[in-house]
């Protein structure tokens, strides 16, 4: 069995996933590239190229997007993911502007020759694929090394739990659905966080079997793991619309949010 993301056949038929299988409304499908767009703007500097890096690109839809709307700025977008089927797939859609490098979320420091970085993404549900702490803090290193200090953001697009925990498989209503969940298993981790197994049947032809792991997260933990490691949170988004100040009210709203959430954070100031 094959990790989704790895496969090939997968990867061209990742978009039509997307648009098929993600509730729009829910997702803010419509919407979440205006926030991304306004964060990335938070990062301009007079006179200066604005270098932004998404993480787990995927086939590139959001890069291409935000380079769209930014036709006249001085920017440079470069994707990295763990998957090279995916970045085959995005280099078969985007121009040669666009930077596309082979990394994961915990090396990816490595991978990147343009550093400091002013703005890096971490789109919808990437983070929820690492699933050890370990991980998490190898990730938080990389942006500690690549991200310009102060003045540079990182934004994190986290699911809520009921968007990551399957409970049950429905019924499948459409027997000419290509991609059908045929599997879960939930196993809850001291933290109160779950890790979530995903199989699916993948109709190609022939058919076969792919899956993904997801972990569940804490608010209140990934906050303190920002934080412990010299970060502060800036701006936060709980609408999928507005990019607002974080403040003590957006703090109640993160820890008892059942949607999705940004968190933009950036390095703090030295005081000493």
């Amino acid at each position: 069995m094959s990790y989704a993301f790895d496969n090939d056949e997968f990867s061209h038929y990742y978009d039509r996933f997307v648009v098929e299988h993600v509730p729009r409304d829910i997702f803010w499908t419509d919407t979440v590239k205006d926030v991304y767009a306004e964060i990335i703007r938070q990062t301009f500097i007079d006179n200066q190229q604005t270098t932004v890096v998404e993480l787990g690109c995927g086939t590139g839809e959001n890069l291409l997007e935000l380079q769209n709307y930014f036709p006249n700025k001085n920017l440079k977008f470069i994707g990295i993911d763990h998957s090279q089927a995916m970045l085959n797939r995005a280099k078969e859609k985007l121009n040669n502007k666009i930077e596309l490098l082979h990394g994961s979320l915990t090396d990816f420091a490595q991978c990147l020759q343009t550093k400091p970085v002013d703005c890096i993404l971490l789109p919808a549900g990437t983070f929820h694929h690492l699933i050890t702490d370990h991980e998490r803090q190898d990730l938080v290193n990389n942006i500690q090394q690549t991200l310009r200090h102060e003045t540079g953001l990182f934004a994190i697009y986290l699911f809520a739990d009921s968007l990551i925990r399957t409970e049950a498989i429905e019924s499948a209503t459409n027997t000419e659905d290509k991609f059908k969940l045929i599997s879960v298993e939930n196993t809850q981790e001291n933290d109160n966080e779950w890790i979530c197994k995903q199989i699916f049947e993948f109709n190609v032809p022939p058919k076969i079997q792919l899956s993904w792991q997801l972990r569940t997260c804490s608010i209140v933990k990934l906050i303190r793991l920002f934080i412990s490691n010299n970060f502060e949170i800036l701006f936060c988004c709980v609408n999928g619309k507005e990019l607002l100040p974080y403040n003590e009210n957006i703090s109640y709203s993160l820890t008892n949010n059942s949607t999705p959430v940004i968190i933009v954070f950036r390095t703090r100031k030295n005081t000493n």
